[in-house]
């Protein structure tokens, strides 16, 4: 029972280290994000100017309400965990659960667009790049010619990890929420239990 403290302890650290590690991430990505409305990247994945192609300002827009939505959510479980709130706290474990369930769906539904998305991508350069020009469905060694669709995947092979990367951290923030969670609302009830008892005492006393 003499470790539990620390275990309990030891949760609560981790929680807040990871609030505050995506109270960093999320505020970068705000940054960026808006950034990226000023100046444009110059495209080289597609022959139109990426300010012209409507994906990127939706891209951009779910960017900026993800990184509003998770630096918001970070400051609450930092406040919570500071001020040893369970109600708040368990508040803030509900919107974590519905960050990941919202992340977990945007990622089956980019897995289940990607092969229309790359059929598109060679359509549009097919007329323009040789390169570009194949007869069935490009494997992985027969884009290496086709630079467009080449550092598209390449784009995509960084935000599947970074997505495994994000999920892996926030799975942790939640166990040890949780955990820290469940610790509080105990000593909540405990002490609500200890006043419910002591009152009667004081009132024989008197």
């Amino acid at each position: 029972s003499w470790m539990l403290p620390r275990f309990h302890a030891g949760a609560k650290v981790v929680a807040l280290a990871l609030n505050a590690f995506f109270l960093v991430c999320s505020g970068c990505l705000i940054a960026f994000t808006i950034l990226a409305v000023g100046s444009p990247p110059p495209g080289d994945i597609s022959p139109v100017p990426v300010a012209q192609i409507p994906e990127y300002t939706i891209t951009l827009a779910l960017l900026g309400a993800f990184g509003c939505a998770l630096f918001l959510l970070s400051l609450i479980g930092i406040a919570s965990l500071l001020s040893n709130n369970s109600f708040f706290l368990s508040l803030n474990i509900l919107c974590q659960l519905g960050l990941i369930a919202v992340q977990f769906v945007v990622l089956m539904f980019t897995l289940s667009i990607r092969g229309k998305v790359h059929t598109a991508l060679i359509e549009t350069w097919d007329d323009k790049d040789p390169a570009c020009v194949f007869r069935t469905y490009p494997t992985e060694e027969m884009t290496a010619a086709c630079r467009p669709l080449s550092r598209f995947r390449h784009s995509e092979r960084l935000w599947y990890c970074w997505l495994a990367f994000n999920f892996v951290l926030q799975l942790a923030l939640l166990i040890c929420s949780s955990i820290v969670c469940e610790r509080l609302s105990y000593q909540e009830l405990r002490k609500d239990y200890e006043n419910r008892v002591k009152e009667p005492e004081d009132e024989d006393e008197d």
